[in-house]
């Protein structure tokens, strides 16, 4: 994966998007806690993958204390909501830095959370 995704530049290759429509408030801090449960279980999305000083890679299993998901809300006007989700779903993340849980909430009218 790491290989791929350095000659790749970053690409979206293995991104598994997925976009919900919600009506009603969210709880945007019980989202978090259940991602962040997921997080915490699965030492494969707390991974990251470095090269030491001698160029060699190896896997890096961030602690749970390191590996905090955030859900930042992106507010936009109803007719850019398809943009907003297209821009997530196409996100590149940095196996070296970040983990493989990248997510937003994009927020368009009150009370509607996609």
């Amino acid at each position: 994966m790491w290989i791929l995704h350095q000659m790749e530049g970053g690409a979206e290759t293995w991104n598994m998007p997925a976009a919900f429509r919600l009506t009603g408030s969210l709880d945007q801090a019980a989202l978090t806690a259940a991602i962040r449960d997921v997080v915490d279980r699965h030492e494969i999305l707390r991974t990251v993958y470095v090269t030491n000083d001698d160029g060699e890679l190896y896997q890096r299993i961030l602690p749970t204390a390191e590996a905090t998901p955030e859900v930042p809300v992106i507010e936009v006007a109803p007719e850019d909501v398809s943009g907003a989700v297209e821009e997530a779903m196409t996100y590149r993340f940095d196996l070296a830095v970040m983990s493989s849980v990248p997510s937003w909430c994009v927020t368009c009218t009150p009370g509607t959370t996609k």
